[in-house]
């Protein structure tokens, strides 16, 4: 969210910076060129609000650096994915010794297919991907990428086809999206069969996948959540152990008086 901020503002401040520029230029400029100018210097400015929005709008990647159970680092991932996570995602990596244990937490609706670039780095430095609450399209394609997978306790993964915008505003199946994706699959080791129920529905529907399924495709995985400790074992308190001692003795004496001379 803060790098999401500081693009924003300095696309913002850019932008006040070349109006600036631009009036200080068109004061020696009349007519019809210095109303081209004004709309240049508009333009120029809301396009560059609009890729600042986009980019605040992009998903929070935060490496929080807290020791979770059984890991030295825990990156979360929340919200949509958008080209140029994948930046922020190599980023963080590379401060990461390869030596430490990471977890990738995922909550995301989806995004863009810049999840494959993020599902490589964790498959290469074979860390544990996590999926709670909403993990669809892109999220699930980068769980399906953890050395180690782990699923919360009521989260189904959406999975789809690639899909591309149509000039009305409907979504059509991306042939060299798909293509990607095919390659991206068959890296991470899986088989025809599971290819084919990642990619069953087209870009505006999902397939939703359970943990039965997955047990069903042999797609290996662990629930996640709390680990249950093992209880120790319970130390006899002074009496019962006092009381066990008396018994034995008494079988003892019983069993001494019945074997005697009569």
């Amino acid at each position: 969210m803060l790098l999401s901020l500081l693009a924003t503002a300095g696309v913002i401040y850019g932008g006040f910076a070349l109006l600036v520029a631009c009036l200080l230029l068109y004061e020696k400029i009349g007519g019809f060129w210095k109303f081209v100018g004004w709309l240049g210097v508009l333009a120029v400015f809301l396009v560059g609000l609009m890729l600042a929005t986009a980019r605040a709008n992009a998903a929070d990647i935060i490496d929080r650096r807290v020791a979770a159970e059984g890991y030295e680092h825990s990156i979360h991932i929340d919200g949509k994915i958008w080209p140029g996570d994948e930046v922020v995602f190599r980023t963080i990596a590379l401060e990461i010794p390869l030596a430490h244990s990471v977890e990738v937490v995922l909550s995301s609706p989806g995004g863009s297919i810049a999840a494959f670039a993020i599902g490589r780095i964790i498959r290469q430095r074979g860390w544990t991907t996590i999926a709670i609450d909403q993990c669809n399209s892109a999220c699930a394609y980068i769980w399906l990428a953890g050395y180690k997978r782990e699923i919360s306790l009521g989260t189904v993964l959406g999975f789809h086809q690639v899909g591309e915008d149509c000039a009305n505003g409907c979504q059509r199946i991306s042939g060299a999206g798909n293509a990607l994706l095919g390659a991206y699959l068959n890296e991470l080791g899986f088989d025809e069969k599971a290819i084919r129920l990642f990619t069953k529905a087209p870009p505006a529907e999902f397939t939703w996948v359970s943990p039965a399924a997955l047990a069903q495709y042999g797609i290996s995985f662990e629930m996640y959540g709390p680990k249950a400790k093992p209880e120790p074992p319970t130390q006899p308190s002074y009496i019962e152990a006092l009381r066990k001692a008396l018994i034995s003795k008494s079988m003892r004496l019983r069993t001494n008086y019945a074997s005697g001379p009569l």
